[in-house]
């Protein structure tokens, strides 16, 4: 498993495609920068859109957001497209959020996926702007990409691994805080929870009861992070699983489903949770 993910971000590292090019069955990709004066920063967007012949023009897909694209977008666009040529997942459009470069995706993104600001123990020199990068999504890129792209507006999912798995969980806790739904379903690989000692935690806990239309949360982590996380102030998987549905079963509408990935580390369980994670999102029941 190390070795092919190796392989895969050797391959990926090279960044999302420059202009629209055919793939198959008149599916495409489309990569285009985009400038957001909420962070004050550019981002490349990549846009992956199913096969659209054979479908009447007024059917809409629905929307999957991806974090930290350099890395993910183009290997997930892969099985979106292949998953659901045989049946196995609903076409879907992908929408990839990167950076202008793979190197530099390693530092923007604890600037843009942590909130607050880090504790000195983190050692990141620029973190705590997810608020801003939060406010990009729902009011800048979203409205955008409703605009231009044939999407389900009803069906839309927030997807991320590690410090993006947290963000995408602080975008859950946001939404249920403010009561202002823009993403219907969230997949969370391994989010780092345990980032400055908990506080995203604390704040599902304490958040009270929230009302709103139904969301659907998938939450997953390898069972090999549990040997990986010996620090006081970090819960075992069954620890963290107990505390995020006994804090979000306050908020009525919310549906969680946990899984536990066996003979996986945290860098293992990003592409097994975007399968798992969107069937469940997706199904019908």
């Amino acid at each position: 498993m190390k070795t092919f993910l190796l392989l895969l971000i050797s391959i990926l590292s090279f960044g999302c495609t420059e202009h629209i090019r055919a793939i198959e069955h008149r599916s495409i990709t489309n990569s285009f920068a985009f400038y957001s004066t909420s962070v004050g920063d550019s981002f490349m967007i990549s846009v992956y859109i199913p096969d659209t012949s054979s479908v009447e023009k007024a059917t809409r897909f629905p929307i999957i957001y991806i974090l930290d694209a350099n890395l993910y977008f183009d290997i997930y666009a892969s099985i979106l497209k292949k998953y659901s040529e045989v049946g196995l997942m609903p076409a879907a459009i992908l929408i990839g959020v990167g950076y202008s470069s793979f190197e530099k995706m390693d530092s923007l993104r604890q600037r843009d996926y942590t909130f607050p600001l880090a504790l000195a123990e983190y050692e990141m020199p620029v973190s705590g702007k997810a608020d801003q990068f939060l406010n990009f999504l729902q009011k800048e890129l979203v409205p955008l990409i409703d605009r231009k792209f044939p999407s389900d507006t009803s069906k839309r999912i927030l997807t991320g691994h590690s410090l993006g798995g947290y963000f995408t969980m602080y975008t859950l806790q946001q939404e249920l805080k403010r009561n202002n739904g823009v993403f219907h379903g969230f997949i969370s690989a391994s989010p780092s929870l345990h980032y400055n000692n908990n506080y995203l935690l604390k704040q599902i806990d304490s958040m009270g009861n929230a009302t709103g239309r139904e969301q659907k949360l998938y939450v997953a982590y390898g069972d090999l992070e549990n040997a990986e996380s010996k620090s006081s102030t970090t819960f075992t998987i069954d620890e963290l699983f107990k505390k995020l549905t006994v804090g979000l079963s306050q908020s009525g509408g919310i549906k969680v489903k946990t899984a536990t990935f066996s003979e996986m580390d945290h860098m293992d369980t990003q592409i097994p949770s975007f399968i798992k994670g969107a069937q469940w999102v997706l199904a019908d029941k």
